[in-house]
């Protein structure tokens, strides 16, 4: 049994660093994900760090020094929950201002717990637990209502495995060894469970962040620049919202928006609407025009990067729309006043 947990350690430490170096070029590939992609090349790197002091404080060295190396791995562990906070912490910056209260915190308690002693470090953790806990049930439901579809189910994937790498190596330490007596097996199989509950909880979550950028999905508010409204069939702007400033929403088009060029953009968007082959995208390099199709209207979003958060609210807002105005949609005189109530629509689907 020696042998398969040494094995089982090594694998997860070469998993572990393969993905702080996939992180790290994804971090040099894709700027605006930058500080997502550093933030999981370091919760890897450390504990991947922490994994292979532990297989040589276990496996190779005296009580005497394991002790003194226990230390640094509880240290580590410490700071590897900081980095997944502090993560979900400038998510959480969009609904609830903590200032970053609990990274803070968090990263002061690293420091301090490097100066208690193994009981008094152990006590510690018991604190910093169910801050964690309060925290993830905070941020689970802002965010749970924010997101949709394939995001959502991406976010709880991620979060859940994150509770099963917590849990996996909750399984190894002193206080959890006794259940391997309550389920009657031994405390070497313990072991192996806690192994591969890990090994997979940290792939899961490597293989969802690099499939799917979850963190720079949910900061899309940050990218979002307008939004725009588009009759279908007469290729007319009929309602706008500019999110880079928070007074600036109107139904009316002005004549500055024509004059921008906006209307020129929409017949040619109209013209392809009414094609078989509908446009989804145009990429103009530093921002992206994403274009969803309803049966009456179109919405055209200007934002830094195509995101899936942004088309889904987008589809939604179409349905909503279409279904409170598709009588009148099919029989428009011209009057863009006509959709005044659009205005609350979108404040809700993009708030």
């Amino acid at each position: 049994m020696r042998e398969v947990l040494i094995g089982l350690d090594f694998v997860q430490i070469y998993v572990l660093f393969q993905f702080t170096i996939l992180f790290l070029f994804q971090t040099v590939q894709h700027k605006r994900a930058r500080t997502s992609n550093l933030g999981w090349s370091l919760f890897y790197l450390v504990w991947g760090c922490m994994i292979l002091l532990n297989v040589f404080r276990v496996f190779y060295l005296d009580p005497d020094d394991a002790l003194e190396l226990f230390n640094a791995i509880m240290i580590l562990g410490m700071i590897g929950s900081v980095i997944i906070v502090n993560l979900l912490e400038r998510i959480l910056q969009y609904y609830v201002k903590t200032k970053y209260a609990f990274s803070i915190f968090g990263y002061v308690f690293s420091v301090v717990i490097a100066f208690l002693t193994i009981e008094q470090k152990q006590l510690a953790f018991l604190v910093w637990g169910p801050i964690i806990l309060i925290f993830t049930a905070l941020f689970f439901k802002k965010i749970l209502r924010d997101t949709v579809g394939q995001l959502r189910t991406y976010f709880l994937l991620l979060i859940f495995s994150f509770y099963f790498v917590l849990f996996g190596f909750g399984l190894i330490t002193p206080r959890f060894e006794k259940l391997s007596e309550i389920a009657h097996i031994s405390l070497a199989e313990q072991y192996l469970i806690s192994r591969i509950i890990t090994l997979v909880a940290f792939q899961i979550m490597a293989i969802v962040c690099l499939k799917f950028p979850v963190f720079e999905e949910l900061e899309w508010r940050r990218h979002l620049k307008e939004l725009y409204v588009i009759k279908t069939l007469e290729s007319v702007p009929i309602a706008y919202h500019d999110f880079t400033k928070t007074h600036a929403q109107d139904t009316r088009v002005t004549k500055e928006l024509v004059a921008g060029g906006m209307v020129g953009i929409s017949q040619i968007l109209g013209e392809i609407s009414r094609a078989k082959k509908k446009l989804q995208l145009i990429d103009h390099g530093d921002l992206s025009l994403c274009i969803e199709h309803g049966e009456y209207v179109f919405l055209v979003a200007i934002a830094d990067d195509d995101f899936y958060a942004v088309r889904e609210k987008m589809r939604r807002l179409i349905e909503d729309f279409e279904d409170e105005f598709g009588d009148t949609l099919q029989d428009w005189d011209g009057n863009v006043d006509t959709f005044e109530k659009i205005k609350g629509m979108i404040k809700e689907r993009f708030a």
